[in-house]
This record gives C-alpha cells, structure tokens and sequence, in this order.
C-alpha cells in the first residue's frame, strides 16, 4: 500500500514547466489555467511531503512520535521561515544597491536566481525543505517587490524551459538503457492505464459539482503525469 502510496503521490505531480505556454493562452478559458496554475504551484507543498514520508516508510525507517514531529517541523515550519527570511533580507540589500545605481534593470533577474539557490541552500543546511524554503521566498518577493518579481518571470520563464529541456536531454538519455529493458506489454498497460483512466476519473469525481465543461474538466484531466517529476 504504501509503494502505491508513493508511486500515486509521484505520478499526481504536476510539471509547472511543462504548463508555461497553456498558462499564457489566452484562448484557454481562465477557470482552466488558474486551476493548472494552482495545481502546479502547490506540488512542493502537498506532494513533496507526501513522497518524504511515502519515501520513508516504504523502506521500512523506523521513526518515533518526537521524529516525525521533528520531520513535520523541519518541513513545513523551518524550511519556509529561512525562505522568507532569506527574501526579505534580499530584498533590503537590493533596496540599498538601487539606491546607489550598483545594477541594471535586467540584472535583477539573475538577483532572484541567486535569492532562491541560497533559499533553497540555507534550508537543506539544517534539515529543512529547499523548495519549500525556495517556494517560500518566491512567495516573499512576489509580495513585497513586484518588480523584482516581474522581472524574473520574464527571465524565468525562457530559462526554465531550456533547463527543462536539457534536464529532459540528459536524464532522459541516462534512464533510456533501464526503461529499454522494462518495457513489456503490463509496462504499456499501466502507463496507458495512468494516463488515460487514473487521473481523468479521479479528476472527474473530484470536479463532479464544480461549473466547469465537460471540454475543460478533460483539459484538467489530461495532465499530470507528464514532465520532469514523473521522469
């Protein structure tokens, strides 16, 4: 139970990369992305904590009451509290470089990259979350410098998807001997399976009283297990 557990948490993630070019049509109803959107943005917070404790218990670490606690802590409380502190302190230091006219305009975006890796960095250092503590300063600078935060989605969304590519390129080329010599028909069967009954009916179920068409509930339903976090 909890391999499927864990195979189902990791199969859900939604690849926010992938998403990119759905979330800027604009012919996509809004209902439909924001729900995407939505979907994609909170995988750090509710799958990956599902797939550290699947993870964990799967390969049978035995853990007190007090190490779970602990494990919750680090998680949820000290990884997002270092993001926002890390962004905040961030933000002032940028505050006192612009006052000086110490960097151009488009360099900033490069700034936010920094202020997520050592977000992300500081966290992992003492246990906690990386992305969440990444997440977390994301959030920090899209609430209190909409500029710098402006500034990065314009940079960030083309970077993204080249790294998403050559993450694709090189892990990919990695896995293709061992996923040669697993594909038999059962392997078809299940990704078939995965991708065509499992999440369209959960989805189905979940959006049964919900006023979207029946055109859309199959766009939600049709991603999912695809992209970088299923790979």
């Amino acid at each position: 139970w909890m391999l499927s557990l864990l195979i189902g948490a990791v199969l859900s993630s939604t690849d926010a990369v992938l998403l990119r070019d759905v979330l800027n049509d604009k012919r996509v109803p809004k209902s439909i992305r924001n729900t995407l959107s939505i979907e994609a943005g909170t995988n750090d917070v509710i799958i990956l904590p599902l797939v550290l404790v699947a993870t964990a218990v799967a390969v049978g670490e035995q853990r007190s009451n007090r190490d779970w606690l602990e494990f919750g802590f680090d998680l949820y409380v000290l990884g997002p509290l270092l993001g926002v502190l890390v962004a905040f302190i961030s933000i002032k230091l940028l505050g006192v470089v612009r006052s000086r006219q110490l960097v151009r305009h488009d360099y900033e975006s490069l700034y936010s990259i920094g202020v997520a890796f050592v977000a992300y960095s500081a966290a992992q250092s003492i246990g906690g979350s990386g992305f969440l503590a990444a997440f977390a300063a994301g959030l920090t600078i899209s609430m209190m410098d909409q500029e710098l935060c402006d500034c990065f989605i314009e940079y960030g969304e083309t970077t993204a998807e080249m790294a998403m590519l050559l993450t694709f390129v090189f892990l990919g080329g990695a896995l293709l001997i061992s996923a040669r010599d697993a594909i038999d028909p059962r392997t078809i069967l299940f990704a078939l399976f995965v991708i065509f009954i499992a999440r369209p009916v959960a989805f189905f179920i979940s959006l049964f009283h919900a006023n979207i068409s029946r055109q859309g509930k199959i766009a939600l339903a049709w991603f999912g297990p695809r992209g970088l976090n299923s790979l």
